[in-house]
């Protein structure tokens, strides 16, 4: 929903840009000036709140994959005694921080 948002957004404040910055090039219009600005600030500010909105959920999808991604690792990890095997890796094949070497891996 915000893709096609900030689409339209962008999309109508360039159509609105262009129409009152031809207007008051071509009549050399203080008015079409100053609507020009007013238009341009407004559908900025409408484009400031769609972009950090889309931001926002990225991050918390980014977030949330990120969670499910460690649980289901730390799982296979403690699973049929995985976690005892790597931790007998460890004395006799140099498997260090298997916990932190998964967090880091998912991040």
């Amino acid at each position: 929903f915000l893709l096609v948002m900030k689409t339209l957004v962008t999309v109508r404040c360039s159509k609105l840009c262009v129409y009152f910055l031809t207007r008051a090039i071509a009549q050399a219009s203080w008015k079409y000036w100053v609507r020009w600005i007013v238009n341009f600030a407004g559908w900025t500010i409408g484009g400031v709140v769609v972009n950090s909105g889309l931001k926002y959920t990225e991050s918390l999808i980014e977030l949330e994959m990120r969670l499910r991604l460690t649980k289901h690792a730390h799982q296979k990890y403690m699973t049929r005694n995985n976690f005892y095997a790597a931790a007998a890796m460890r004395r006799t094949e140099g498997l260090d921080n298997p916990d932190q070497r998964i967090v880091a891996d998912v991040a």
